[in-house]
């Protein structure tokens, strides 16, 4: 398996430039091999296509170790959905993918407001919107019976 260089967090991810769109830095073949084990085949190269919406990665030795993707979208906002390799949290690698996902949202220039969602008890995603100076505008609420 071949290997796409990780950006360090001050350096940048890898990222799709924009939906059904390129690859922007890195591999695409590469890309396509380093799929987490998270995603089924299909979704993965459906993802890596821009078919399932904008994404920024960060990918070391040949294996996906954080992602941000867009798993909710309309005309009006979009939803970051974010996952780090277990062995790599804690090292600013979900702040890094977040970011270059905003900048890729950004671009497209249509005005969409950009959100995360987590629960109250998700303290590593809290901690990455803190990092990224997002403003808190609710709490999830759950009901159970």
């Amino acid at each position: 398996m071949s290997s796409v260089e990780l950006p360090d967090p001050a350096r940048g991810a890898v990222r799709a430039d924009r939906p059904r769109g390129h690859l922007g830095r890195g591999d695409p073949a590469a890309l396509r091999a380093a799929n987490p084990g998270n995603w089924g085949a299909g979704e993965w190269d459906d993802l890596l296509d821009g078919a399932l919406g904008p994404w920024a990665m960060a990918v070391a030795a040949g294996r996906v170790i954080a992602i941000c993707h867009t798993p909710c979208w309309s005309a009006r906002a979009a939803e970051a959905g974010v996952w780090t390799r277990p062995g790599c949290r804690g090292r600013g690698h979900a702040a890094t993918v977040t970011a270059a996902w905003a900048r890729v949202m950004a671009a497209a220039g249509d005005g969409r407001r950009l959100f995360s969602s987590t629960t109250a008890t998700h303290h590593a995603s809290q901690r990455v919107a803190r990092r990224l100076g997002l403003r808190q505008l609710g709490w999830m609420w759950k009901l159970t019976t």
